[in-house]
């Protein structure tokens, strides 16, 4: 790994989704960090500068507007006005969105 970036921050309350993206990510940097809540990253963000940071938008139980996410955002970018975010949308199935999700049962719905 002699060109990797030091340090990704995963920050997903689903651990398949962060699963999945440190192993996405795991030869790109030096350190895959998972975190299961924003609050958990504003204090890393108090002692380390991440290279780039994925987030979550959804952490309460059946949130799908992305608010607080997005509240975290600004709090992020607060703390650190040059840091990379990558907003993470919500996935398909229950307490998403569900627009791609019912476009798909209504195909195998029989006609």
């Amino acid at each position: 790994m002699t060109d990797a970036f030091d340090l990704a921050v995963v920050v997903d309350d689903d651990p398949d989704i962060a699963l999945a993206a440190r192993l996405a990510l795991r030869d790109m940097f030096e350190r895959v960090e998972t975190l299961t809540s924003p609050a958990e990253l504003l204090k890393l963000l108090e002692r380390e500068s991440p290279d780039v940071i994925l987030l979550d938008l959804n952490f309460q139980r059946a949130a799908t507007d992305g608010r607080e996410g997005l509240d975290y955002l600004g709090r992020i970018m607060a703390k650190d006005p040059l840091g990379r975010v990558v907003r993470l949308k919500p996935s398909f199935g229950p307490g998403s969105d569900g627009s791609s999700d019912n476009r798909l049962r209504k195909r195998r719905s029989p006609a």
